[in-house]
């Protein structure tokens, strides 16, 4: 274990879903934590400062902003998003955060990348990510790579909250595949695990999941935990290549191939990784009023 005394991680993305749970674990751990964020002022900025963490405004298209955002840091956790920029752009502002953290000799780099990167998905959003690994590798970053699984979290989007209204659960996948997931509850814990313990996982990639479940079951399951009746019904893949390529992409190659999680492995590692049904129980699932607003909002 590293001496946490004055450690400094620089999380990106702090105010987001992973970056936001790694903060607070990494807190726990005992670390000190600098995380990026282009809106301090947002209210989960404030909530992670309460707890310690110091956030500072910053752009991942701005090279020397980095740097000096990263000034000191013992450590970082690159969380990096195709959605705003393309992947394209999360190829850019990869670089530029492996450039800075070479740069300013940080001596633990961790990546969250995306399960199934390392295996050529031809997936853009995927594919984005595989770059970026290569990357990293080759400028000589003291480097883990977490690879996680589809979030659970995701059945918190109000496009999902919707169709539970009316009482369904539709997805692009064959009702007997298995899908795996993982809370960003414990990408954060693992993310703190490994920064902690370098020796262990410095040079490693390990994809990671808590559940590995096929899609009637997570409709049973949210069924049970939201007491309103939830059906899967399965989307025709040619149907969601109309609309949305990239997509349907992802959704192919979840059907064919999908990912491949050691979950008794990493439940070794992090004994109380969550399940869908642990997930659902502890409330991390959007109570009625939140489930109203969502749809409100959407």
């Amino acid at each position: 274990m590293v001496e946490l005394k004055d450690k400094i991680v620089f999380v990106t993305g702090a105010t987001g879903h992973q970056g936001s749970a790694a903060v607070r674990h990494l807190l726990e751990a005992g670390f000190q934590v600098r995380g990026l964020t282009r809106e301090p002022d947002k209210p989960e900025a404030k909530r992670l400062e309460d707890l310690g963490a110091e956030l500072v405004r910053g752009d991942l298209d701005d090279p020397e902003r980095i740097r000096k955002d990263m000034s000191g840091a013992y450590g970082v956790f690159a969380v990096l998003t195709w959605k705003e920029e393309g992947a394209q752009g999360e190829v850019r502002q990869g670089r530029n955060i492996a450039d800075a953290a070479k740069a300013e000799g940080v001596k633990h780099f961790l990546y969250s990348s995306v399960g199934g990167a390392d295996r050529s998905t031809g997936i853009p959003h995927f594919e984005s990510k595989a770059t970026n690994e290569r990357y990293m590798r080759s400028i000589g970053l003291p480097l883990t790579i977490l690879r996680p699984t589809h979030f659970m979290e995701n059945f918190n989007a109000p496009s999902v909250h919707r169709l539970m209204a009316d009482g369904k659960l539709i997805m692009a996948l064959d009702p007997r595949k298995r899908l795996q997931m993982i809370s960003v509850e414990d990408i954060g814990f693992i993310a703190a695990i490994m920064l902690d313990n370098p020796d262990d996982w410095m040079g490693k990639a390990v994809e990671i999941a808590g559940d590995s479940l096929t899609m009637p079951e997570v409709a049973e399951k949210l069924s049970t935990a939201t007491g309103r009746k939830v059906v899967f019904q399965e989307r025709p893949l040619q149907e969601l290549k109309k609309i949305d390529n990239e997509r349907f992409l992802m959704m192919k190659w979840l059907n064919e191939h999908g990912y491949e999680a050691d979950i008794p492995s990493l439940r070794k590692i992090h004994p109380s990784l969550m399940t869908l049904d642990q997930w659902l129980d502890r409330g991390y699932m959007k109570k009625e009023e939140e489930l109203t607003a969502a749809l409100r909002s959407s």
